[in-house]
């Protein structure tokens, strides 16, 4: 089996090949960039839920842990800012 190489890609690339593909196709941009098609599938779809908000630099979109208790945490926020 080849070795597969992990790469990182940061948001701007994403969004270069998510807006690509839009206008030239999955399967195009993803022989344009050298990129997976599935990869520029699932770039696409995620690209519909992005923000200006991201930091341009995050590499993962929506990545880290999500609070189990969002409630008690905003709570606890608020106290320990009081």
């Amino acid at each position: 089996m080849p070795k597969v190489i992990k790469r990182s890609y940061s948001i701007e690339q994403k969004k270069e090949v998510a807006t690509y593909a839009h206008q030239c196709g999955r399967n195009e941009a993803a022989r344009h960039f050298d990129i997976d098609k599935s990869m520029v599938g699932r770039w696409v779809k995620a690209s519909e839920s992005w923000t200006s908000e991201i930091k341009n630099k995050t590499m993962w979109v929506g990545s880290g842990q999500k609070a189990y208790f969002p409630e008690a945490e905003a709570k606890l926020y608020n106290w320990v800012i009081e």
